[in-house]
């Protein structure tokens, strides 16, 4: 049975580390626009990372997308000077982050807009 189980869970777990794809969008700094980022020959610009979630304050969170410091200076170059790069996985997608990886491993987040989520179970009080 362990022989079993031990691989189903390794299995599970290496599913769900894989790097996903994202759509690039560039936008201005206020929010005014945005347009999809897109190569030379006209195609839409997709990176690979991984969407991730952060909790700056209690109950709130907002979603990321984690990608290396050279996958991001390669899409950056897509965008006008003044606005930001940003993830989203269609044109209906809330405002997410770019979180950056550094060669060394630590991290930064990219300038942007992002929509901030708030968890209903961490603020629902049952009063009897």
């Amino acid at each position: 049975m362990k022989k079993i189980i031990f691989p189903l869970i390794f299995s599970i777990y290496a599913i769900c580390a894989q790097a996903e794809t994202t759509n690039v969008f560039c936008a201005a700094a206020d929010g005014d626009y945005w347009y999809w980022a897109k190569d030379k020959n006209e195609n839409l610009v997709q990176v690979s990372g991984t969407w991730e979630r952060a909790f700056p304050s209690s109950g709130a969170y907002f979603y990321y997308f984690s990608i290396s410091e050279e996958s991001f200076n390669n899409i950056r170059k897509l965008c006008r000077q003044g606005e930001h790069t940003q993830p989203a996985d269609n044109k209906h997608s809330k405002w997410y982050i770019f979180q950056i990886t550094k060669p060394d491993q630590s991290h930064y987040f990219a300038p942007g807009r992002y929509t901030d989520l708030f968890d209903l179970n961490s603020s629902f009080q049952l009063r009897v």
